[in-house]
């Protein structure tokens, strides 16, 4: 599923409103991603952790400024925020779109799995 992640082109599409939700909370993951990959916590590959990087930059986000299992957590969290029936209040989504941003959800949610055997990281 990380090798899904939908295009810089695809999140463009989205409307203002998504499209900006959607580039914070990549700017907020990056980071926090390829320390935990750097560190062996997470499943993703470093060309999964790289993609998010470039797709981060490409939509003009940059990353901000951690127990690894905790981090981990937050960020699963923090995902649930761009699930489409949360989006509602910035306006409707054609169902491209929102397959567009459920499977943003569902690779970030694969690149954050721990590594097989990890137990808490």
């Amino acid at each position: 599923m990380a090798d899904d992640l939908p295009s810089a082109a695809e999140l463009r599409r989205l409307p203002e409103n998504h499209r900006r939700v959607a580039a914070a909370l990549l700017a907020t993951l990056v980071r926090p991603i390829t320390d935990l990959s750097s560190a062996g916590a997470i499943a993703a590959s470093p060309d999964a952790v790289h993609r998010l990087a470039d797709l981060s930059r490409s939509l003009g986000s940059g990353p901000p400024e951690g127990h690894h299992d905790s981090l981990r957590q937050a960020l699963l969290v923090q995902l649930d925020e761009i699930e489409p029936s949360r989006l509602i209040g910035y306006g409707p989504l054609t169902p491209e779109q929102e397959t567009t941003l459920s499977r943003l959800v569902a690779a970030l949610r694969a690149i954050l799995a721990p590594p097989s055997g990890c137990g808490p990281c």
